[in-house]
């Protein structure tokens, strides 16, 4: 088969948006934005709405920014969704004529509140509104591969600092047609492969068995926004050329070296967060030791202080402005891609579902994955010089959780929660994934009453999904 024009490439596989339903701060497009805001050099000079151009963007400061006037604050946060539009970047896949990677970058100008959590060691959750990562003009992405046969290979869902791949065979990923369904969470527009109406963790802290946690709402049920009509993709830079020979005129905003917007101090004080962590605690019905231990962190100035150092680096964003597409580290280099099914087929599962990797020495990786539903035998398979292989894995009861780090010897370590206990098996090479030997783990331990419970703990999964 040959290659469709590329337009018709990036129409054929633009994603479909489903917005939150509490969402606030819609997308829109770059011009949009650019026409209502003024311009701050680094050296001073100030120019208002219609008082400045890109003529001078290849020359920018990383110190400049955009600035959105007070006075129009209110639209501007709200975004102009009839005016959306994604803006792709084309890249090869290493040196393959068979695959390319599309970027669609989306823009929203505004990025709102996540969801701050408490969770206790029954399972009961708090939740109040987290005011700490707004910020204005911010870009989010999404990657899909696909190859000469216009088949979906893969699709990279940008979330926060990271993000997860997901492919066609491995459960989440959804697509209408061609085209990949994103669910977008409110606020921060992080993008998922699945709706959920429970939370998806961007990150936390235990203490004394109580989850302090920043999470996300991709719920679905609001706008969808379509991403081919009414305003059809328009594609800033191809560096596919060799394979997609259509030269592309690129944007003159996608030179600025500047931030989308001006920055913005931190709204909460660490009195505040303690009063946070009240607010989203009231209501819930807590036992009276995890009450009193929550009551203890939103009071305590030290703990105050503690958890502001935890909480505030995830949930913040960039207040300093966010920089654009071509300033990012996922510009030029697409993440990692865990192609299953698709190098190597996967026999064991039709549906293996990746819930864990790790990096190993020798710029090697090794994916822990389970069938869906999930069978006792795990399969593990290792990723080098661009071909996945079989190795060997434990074989255990299934588990309520799994992470995977390298160990200093070149091995694996996996943890896995039981009903009672944290299990752990290490593996002494990380070429083979084997062999493994389990590693004794004190047993989860009980309250005051000598009894034990199970293990609350969330563990994080390494592709980002709860």
């Amino acid at each position: 088969m040959a290659w469709p024009t590329l337009a018709e490439l990036v129409s054929n596989f633009a994603p479909i948006l489903h917005l939150d339903k509490d969402e606030v701060n819609l997308p829109s497009s770059t011009d949009w934005y650019i026409g209502q805001v003024g311009y701050q050099a680094a050296g001073g000079i100030y120019s208002g709405p219609g008082q400045w151009n890109w003529g001078t963007a290849e020359q920018s400061s990383p110190d400049d920014y955009l600035v959105a006037p007070q006075a129009i604050w209110a639209s501007l946060m709200k975004g102009y969704l009839p005016s959306a539009t994604s803006y792709v970047h084309v890249l090869p896949v290493d040196d393959r004529t068979d695959m390319v990677d599309l970027q669609y970058w989306l823009f929203y100008p505004y990025n709102g509140q996540e969801t701050f959590e408490v969770t206790g060691w029954t399972g009961n959750t708090g939740q109040a509104l987290m005011p700490l990562s707004i910020h204005w003009g911010d870009w989010e992405c999404v990657t899909v591969r696909v190859n000469i046969d216009q088949q979906v290979v893969g699709v990279f869902f940008s979330q926060h600092s990271g993000g997860q791949w997901c492919s066609p065979n491995d459960g989440f990923l959804s697509l209408s047609g061609t085209h990949p369904n994103v669910y977008v969470a409110s606020g921060s527009h992080a993008n998922y492969p699945a709706a959920s109406n429970s939370t998806y963790e961007i990150g936390g802290v235990d203490v004394w068995d109580v989850r302090f946690a920043v999470a996300d709402y991709a719920r679905g049920g609001g706008p969808t926004v379509n991403l081919v009509t009414p305003n059809p993709p328009v594609v800033i830079q191809n560096d596919a050329q060799a394979i997609l020979p259509t030269p592309v005129t690129p944007p003159p905003w996608l030179a600025f070296k500047g931030r989308w917007g001006q920055p913005i101090e931190p709204t909460l004080t660490d009195a505040e967060i303690g009063s946070l962590v009240a607010a989203a605690a009231n209501g819930m019905q807590l036992n009276v030791l995890v009450e009193e231990a929550v009551q203890y962190v939103a009071g305590s100035t030290t703990l105050q202080a503690w958890l502001s150092e935890v909480i505030l680096p995830i949930a913040k964003g960039d207040l300093t402005g966010p920089t654009g597409p071509s300033q990012k580290g996922s510009w030029a280099v697409t993440p990692t891609f865990l192609p299953f099914g698709t190098d190597a087929p996967i026999a064991s599962s039709v549906s293996l579902v990746p819930v864990a990797l790790a990096t190993m020495p020798g710029s090697q990786i090794l994916c822990i994955g389970m069938g869906n539903p999930l069978p006792p035998m795990m399969s593990a398979w290792s990723f080098d010089q661009g071909k996945w292989s079989s190795a060997k894995s434990p074989t255990m009861a299934p588990f309520g959780g799994l992470a995977a780090c390298a160990t200093p010897s070149g091995g694996l370590a996996l943890l896995g929660l039981g009903k009672t206990s944290l299990l752990a098996f290490i593996s002494s090479s990380g070429a083979s994934g084997g062999p493994w030997s389990a590693a004794a783990l004190a047993r989860t331990a009980g309250h005051d009453r000598g009894q034990h419970r199970p293990v609350q703990r969330r563990l994080v999964y390494c592709l980002g999904r709860r």
